[in-house]
């Protein structure tokens, strides 16, 4: 709620840029808690089910996405301060239903696992290997989300990019609920394994595809199915093969999934597209790059001549429809990159798939709850 009001006030108190700063660091922070306190609560509760249950709780995520995706594409140009104050609502309703509740005692904790042994959990290979493993999981899910709708708004030329993430994060909320019985068959491992390389085929066809709005959205279909089980069947496979590092090894987890996609994944989907255009329009219309671009300037890539929005609508229509198709051509190209992703982990849950079957089969690992307060 604080972030909320903070952010809503930039451009009426001090200098927009730090209040902005100010209030999305908080809001930064309060789904860090949420995050690390979520994960462990679900994984203590539903302790002999641990993958299907952190699937179902994670199915709010992209349910989530559905109900705000629409929202924005139904508000329109509303004002953004009042999109932002949308997060009031859901906040005021989930305080009120936290006031009466009892939180449980962590499995590690109600287990008599001290926090030494927590902190060796940290030197298993295992648990490394996921780790990082969490990376390219990270990339291929959130950090093309981010930026789908602004990687496909140049290729779609009828419908509305937002719908892009709509019905993939739809696909994801109906299907998380079905993870338990696809994990009694194949395992978790297997599950993720099936994903990765689902989401990598969808990725590769989102390349290719044309504008044509059905070949588009049967790629998202494959792409949504894709990534549906990644992040939650992932936390679960740590919850059950490290359940002595309890909270720890579960939130280090996530972060690392987010430091991937903050760091990593969306400045190099944004630094692709840029070097991208900048190539393909010098070797298209060297005259009409001379006129749109701006002065040089140093990427995560090298260096890159960015786009001049203003020059680029003063522009006749016909040089327009040019810089347009080079974006659309350029938006593609990132995410056929970032399919690179999903291929290594592809490749990693095999190794691990291997590994399990080697010691005699997948197995959760159990804890013997010693008191239960």
């Amino acid at each position: 709620m604080l972030s909320a009001f903070i952010t809503v006030c930039a451009g009426f108190i001090g200098d927009p840029f730090w209040v902005l700063f100010i209030g999305t660091f908080i809001l930064a922070l309060s789904n860090g808690v949420v995050e690390a306190v979520i994960n462990p609560i679900t994984s203590t509760l539903y302790s002999k089910q641990k993958t299907h249950y952190l699937n179902v709780l994670h199915a709010g995520w992209p349910g989530g996405l559905v109900l705000a995706g629409l929202l924005m594409i139904t508000l329109g140009d509303t004002g953004w301060r009042w999109k932002v104050l949308l997060v009031l609502l859901p906040t005021a309703i989930y305080g009120i239903m936290l006031l009466r509740e009892k939180f449980p005692v962590q499995e590690r904790v109600a287990a008599g696992v001290p926090y030494t042994d927590m902190l060796k959990e940290f030197r298993r290979p295992l648990v490394i290997i996921l780790m990082l493993i969490m990376f390219p999981l990270a990339i291929t899910e959130l950090g093309t989300d981010s930026w789908i709708t602004a990687l496909m708004e140049n290729v779609l030329q009828d419908i509305h990019p937002g719908w892009i993430l709509v019905y993939t994060s739809l696909i994801m909320f109906v299907l998380r609920f079905f993870a338990g019985p696809i994990v009694h068959y194949i395992n978790p491992i297997g599950l993720l394994a099936c994903s990765a390389a689902i989401a990598c085929v969808g990725l590769i066809w989102l390349s290719v595809a044309n504008v044509a709005v059905l070949s588009i959205f049967l790629a998202a279909t494959l792409y949504g199915i894709g990534k549906s089980f990644a992040w939650a069947t992932m936390i679960g496979v740590v919850a059950e093969q490290s359940p002595k590092g309890g909270a720890l090894t579960l939130n280090t987890l996530t972060a690392v999934g987010m430091f991937a996609v903050g760091v990593l994944g969306t400045p190099v989907l944004g630094s692709i597209q840029d070097h991208t255009i900048d190539q393909e329009l010098l070797q298209r219309d060297a005259e009409l790059y001379a006129i749109v671009t701006s002065e040089p300037v140093l990427g995560i890539l090298g260096s890159y001549r960015p786009l001049d929005r203003e020059r680029v609508e003063i522009l006749p229509e016909e040089q327009k429809k040019v810089v347009r198709e080079v974006q659309g051509r350029s938006s593609q190209t990132a995410l056929a990159r970032v399919a690179i992703m999903p291929a290594l982990m592809t490749l990693s849950f095999i190794a691990l798939l291997i590994y399990f079957r080697l010691k005699g089969g997948y197995k959760p690992v159990e804890l013997e709850t010693k008191f239960d307060e």
